[in-house]
């Protein structure tokens, strides 16, 4: 009988390419989850995790560092000279890069007539509910 592969059963061991290598830090800048990667590469997670770390690792930094550069050069006016697209651009970076947000801020003020005319409404609203409520044998007392 012919003598059984010696060194494992399965395939042969995946070798990346560099054109797959390309492939895959490319896949990893735009965001692809790696699962996805794996799958049109005809692997599995974890080989791919084994021989393409680095690519993985250094593509989504890659992209990001592009889209950083262009960012930052619509708002200093250097590619885009449409000032809607940089303030755009400008407000996106600040409340991503600075932590700044949109709050919104409502002010309380004792003795407002408004208030004051809305509390007058519900407290009469209670009192005929508890008139009522009294009149037809139901008592808010506890028994």
């Amino acid at each position: 009988m012919a003598e059984l592969n010696k060194v494992g059963r399965g395939r042969p061991a995946w070798q990346p390419t560099d054109e797959q290598r390309a492939n895959i830090k490319a896949m990893a800048s735009y965001g692809i989850p790696h699962p996805e990667i794996a799958r049109v590469h005809g692997i599995s997670e974890r080989t791919l995790e084994r021989h393409c770390a680095e690519e993985l690792a250094t593509g989504k930094t890659a992209a990001n560092t592009k889209v950083g550069e262009f960012l930052y050069s619509a708002i200093m006016g250097d590619s885009v000279k449409s000032d809607h697209a940089r303030i755009t651009a400008a407000i996106f970076w600040a409340k991503t890069r600075m932590g700044w947000k949109e709050t919104t801020v409502l002010e309380h003020k004792d003795g407002d007539a408004e208030e004051q005319s809305l509390r007058d409404s519900i407290d009469s609203k209670f009192d005929r509910v508890a008139v009522t409520g009294t009149a037809n044998g139901f008592s808010a007392e506890p028994e």
